[in-house]
C-alpha cells in the first residue's frame, strides 16, 4: 500500500483563509487516503536581509519534503491559500508516474524570463531550459506532487537558497525550476 501525505505550511499569524484551506485539505486527505501534515514551525533557518524583492523565510520550509519522503511514497505539497474542491479527483491516481514531479506551469501565462536570467547569472547558465509556446517553462510551487523516486529534494540545498533569497523574486520556486532543468529531472505540467 502506497503511503501518501498532503503537506502544507501554516507558519505565523493564522489567516481565516488558512482555516478554510486546512479544512479542505483535511477532507481531501480523508477522501484520498493520505495523512495531512501541517508545518507550523521553521526547520530551515534562512537570513533575509535587504531583499531586492518580497521574500519569506517560510519558503525554505518546502525542503522538509525531503524528510517526508523518507516516510511517505508520495507527497502532495499545497500552499495554505488554496482550496481543494470536495469533488476534486484523486491526484495521486490521475498523476501516477512516480518518477515525475508534477507542477503547474505558470510560465505559459506569466513572463518569468527575468527571474530565469537572474538565477542563471548566479548559479550558472543552462542550455536546456524548455520552452512551450515560445515561453520558458516555469513552474509554480503552490501545488506540487512528488514521489520518493525523484531526486529533487536530494539535490536542493539550503545554502543555495540562502545565496538566492535576497536577489531573486520567488527565490525557492525559481531555484526548484533551475534544478529540474539543470539536472534533467522528469517533470510535467499539472492540470494540462
Amino acid at each position: 500500500m502506497m503511503k501518501k501525505a498532503i503537506f502544507t505550511l501554516a507558519i505565523g499569524d493564522e489567516n481565516p483563509m488558512y482555516r478554510a484551506a486546512l479544512l479542505s485539505f483535511e477532507q481531501y486527505a480523508q477522501k484520498v487516503g493520505a495523512d495531512l501534515i501541517v508545518s507550523k514551525e521553521f526547520h530551515y533557518p534562512i537570513t533575509i536581509k535587504d531583499p531586492q524583492h518580497t521574500a519569506s523565510p517560510a519558503w525554505t520550509e518546502k525542503l522538509y519534503i525531503k524528510e517526508l519522503l523518507k516516510q511517505y511514497d508520495r507527497v502532495l505539497y499545497v500552499d495554505a491559500d488554496i482550496i481543494i474542491q470536495p469533488d476534486a479527483e484523486n491526484i495521486f491516481e490521475v498523476y501516477d508516474d512516480v518518477n515525475t514531479v508534477y507542477l503547474f506551469n505558470e510560465g505559459e501565462h506569466l513572463e518569468r524570463q527575468n527571474v530565469i536570467d537572474k538565477i542563471t547569472a548566479i548559479m550558472g547558465p543552462l542550455d536546456n531550459w524548455p520552452v512551450v509556446n515560445n515561453r520558458p517553462v516555469y513552474y509554480n510551487l503552490g501545488c506540487m506532487l512528488i514521489s520518493k523516486q525523484s531526486q529533487l529534494f536530494d539535490i536542493a540545498k539550503l545554502e543555495d537558497l540562502q545565496l538566492l533569497c535576497n536577489h531573486i523574486k520567488y527565490y525557492e520556486q525559481t531555484y526548484v525550476n533551475y534544478l529540474l532543468h539543470r539536472d534533467g529531472l522528469a517533470h510535467q505540467n499539472i492540470f494540462a
